[in-house]
């Protein structure tokens, strides 16, 4: 852990599959969509 923020984003086993350290942009949001489309393969 480095310091606020953070966000973590955990699938449905309970493990982190991505982390995030700072402020949440519009790009942001989708490399977090991009990043969860590659769970469903």
């Amino acid at each position: 852990m480095y310091g606020a923020p953070e966000s973590y984003l955990v699938d449905t086993e309970g493990t982190i599959r991505y982390k995030h350290t700072g402020y949440i942009t519009s790009e942001d949001v989708e490399r977090v969509i991009q990043e969860v489309e590659k769970w469903k393969r």
